[in-house]
């Protein structure tokens, strides 16, 4: 009795989770078609950064800025939550740079390198 009891209990929370990832993947793929569009993408980025500037910036910048973030949009805020502010700045800027939306100057010593990106 207990065998299928523990049995069940695992079977619904196994399917309550292949749910839960099945709708975060269906929210990515929503979020990455959407970032093709530029006016778009243009979107998701000054929600992101809010009233400042969101023409420039580094990855780490970034990376910051979706974290500290207060994102209504909800497939975007809960995407960025399970994938992660890293994986989500590295999409952005892959995406970015698939559509040519934004251009990438390269650093200097100054900036320990970094990489600027700006949207075009």
């Amino acid at each position: 009795m207990f065998s299928f009891g523990f049995g069940l209990y695992a079977g619904v929370g196994a399917w309550f989770l292949n749910r839960k990832i099945h709708r975060i993947e269906e929210m990515l793929v929503e979020i990455t078609d959407d970032l093709t569009i530029k006016s778009q993408y243009a979107e998701y980025l000054q929600e992101i950064f809010g009233n400042d500037s969101y023409h420039q910036w580094t990855l780490k910048e970034l990376e910051k800025r979706i974290y500290e973030a207060k994102i209504y949009n909800h497939s975007l805020r809960v995407v960025a939550r399970n994938i992660g502010n890293k994986k989500m700045a590295q999409l952005f800027i892959a995406k970015g740079q698939e559509s040519s939306f934004i251009q990438i100057e390269h650093g200097n010593s100054e900036n320990n390198y970094q990489e600027v990106f700006r949207i075009s």
